[in-house]
Order: C-alpha cells, then structure tokens, then sequence
C-alpha cells in the first residue's frame, strides 16, 4: 500500500529542500471553502440542536464544503444518541467522524509504543 503523499506544507523543510523536484506540481493542501451554514430547514429541532452542538465543539475550522458531510453525520449522531444505529451504519458513522476532524488519526495510549505480550508470555508467566 502506497504511503499518504504530504503535501509541501506538512513535510519537513530539510524534505522540501532535498528532494524539491517531488513538490512542484503537488497541489496544496486543502483548506475549507465558506463558513459553515446554519443547520438547513429540512432537519427536525433535535437534529438542528445537535448541528449546533456539534458545530461548536469541532475540533477544526468547518466550511460551506464540509456542510453535506456534515449534515450526515448529524443524523448519525441523532441515530446513535436513541440507540436506533444500525449496526451497518455504524462504519459510515466513525468515517464521518474521522473525516470531520472528531476522531484523531492515531491516539498514543501510555505504554503503546510496547509490543504486545504473546500468549506463549502470557502462559510462562502463569506457570
């Protein structure tokens, strides 16, 4: 599997400075477009409060072209909050998550950086 292509703006200044030739015709990284609109009068009250909720608490700037996704995952939110979520749906719920900005990339946990023990380990230590 290939790796993620970082644009000029994420890659170290010593990478951009060796290796200048990659970097010329890569676009820049995307930023969003507007402002986020209010919540759209097709969502009921509850979801409407949601989208504000939501809104508020973003961990990154959204824009008028995050507002269908966005949108999506407001009636995912309102499906899991009533535990209505179907369980198929449950995938394209943390996709919305993770491409929104909620859910971090990688999370270090304290001692993650250790392998895990086998369960051959497991049994000596038992024995």
């Amino acid at each position: 599997m290939p790796r993620k292509r970082l644009s000029k703006e994420e890659s170290s200044p010593l990478t951009v400075k060796k290796h200048a030739g990659r970097f010329v015709n890569r676009p820049p990284a995307t930023t969003p477009v507007g402002e986020l609109p209010p919540p759209p009068d097709r969502l009921t009250a509850r979801q409407k409060q949601i989208w504000r909720e939501l809104a508020t608490s973003a961990p990154r700037q959204l824009g008028a072209s995050d507002q269908f996704l966005f949108e999506r995952l407001v009636r995912l939110e309102e499906q899991s909050r009533t535990n209505t979520l179907a369980a198929a749906l449950s995938a394209s719920y943390l996709a919305c998550l993770k491409a929104l900005g909620f859910v971090p990339d990688v999370r270090k946990e304290k001692g993650a950086d250790k392998p895990a023990p086998s369960v051959f380990d497991l049994l000596k230590k038992g024995a």
